[in-house]
C-alpha cells in the first residue's frame, strides 16, 4: 500500500485531493521530463555554437600567425635593403677624377659602363675590388666597392651583385691570366 492510499483510508484525504496530487505530481514529471529534453537540445545547441567559435578563433589564430610571418618577413627583407645601402654607401669607392670607360656585362642582355680610374681598372681586373648596383645614388646606377664589401653584398642581395673577378696576387702578370680564361689558342677574337 502506498502512502496516497495510506492517507485515504485513514481520511485524512479526500479522493479528489488525492487524484488532484497524482495529476500534478505527473505534470511535473511530464515537464520534467520536456525540460530535460529541451535542456539537452540546448546544450547540444549551445555546445555546436561552442564548437563554431573556437574553430573560428583557430582560423582567426592561424590567418593572424600567417599575416605576422608575413611582415615579419617584409622587415627582414627591408632590414636586409638597408644594410645593403649602408654598405655601398660607406665603402664607395668613387673617384671624381675617373674618365677611362669601364665596360661590363650588368645583365645577360645589358653591357653597361662606369667610369675607373688607371688604377681602379686594374684592381677590379686584379678582383680586389667590384662592381655592385645602387639604384639608391642619385646619378649612378653602379658603384665600385671592395671585394668584401661586393661578397656582403651578394649574400645578402644577389641581385644587387654585378663583377668580382677571380682574386690575382700583385706579382701575377694581368695579361697571361686574361689569355688563359678568355682566349682560345689561335684565335684572336674573346670567346
Amino acid at each position: 500500500m502506498g502512502l496516497r492510499e495510506q492517507l485515504l483510508k485513514a481520511g485524512l484525504v479526500s479522493k479528489k485531493q488525492a487524484q488532484k496530487v497524482e495529476s500534478n505530481s505527473r505534470k511535473t514529471q511530464h515537464v520534467a521530463h520536456k525540460n530535460n529534453e529541451a535542456a539537452a537540445k540546448i546544450s547540444s545547441q549551445a555546445e555546436a555554437e561552442q564548437a563554431a567559435i573556437e574553430e573560428e578563433r583557430a582560423l582567426k589564430r592561424e590567418d593572424d600567425r600567417r599575416r605576422n610571418l608575413e611582415i615579419e618577413a617584409q622587415r627582414l627583407e627591408k632590414e636586409k635593403v638597408y644594410r645593403v645601402r649602408q654598405l655601398i654607401k660607406s665603402n664607395d669607392l668613387h673617384e671624381p677624377s675617373a674618365e677611362e670607360r669601364y665596360f661590363f656585362r650588368a645583365t645577360e642582355t645589358r653591357i653597361a659602363s662606369i667610369l675607373v680610374t688607371p688604377f681602379q681598372r686594374e684592381m677590379i681586373a686584379r678582383g680586389k675590388i667590384g662592381i655592385v648596383e645602387c639604384t639608391d645614388l642619385d646619378e649612378r646606377d653602379f658603384v665600385i666597392v671592395p671585394a668584401h664589401t661586393v661578397r656582403t653584398v651578394q649574400a645578402l642581395l644577389a641581385e644587387r651583385f654585378v663583377l668580382l673577378h677571380t682574386a690575382v696576387e700583385d706579382w701575377q702578370d694581368i695579361g697571361e691570366i686574361v689569355e688563359k680564361e678568355y682566349w682560345r689558342e689561335g684565335e684572336s677574337q674573346p670567346l
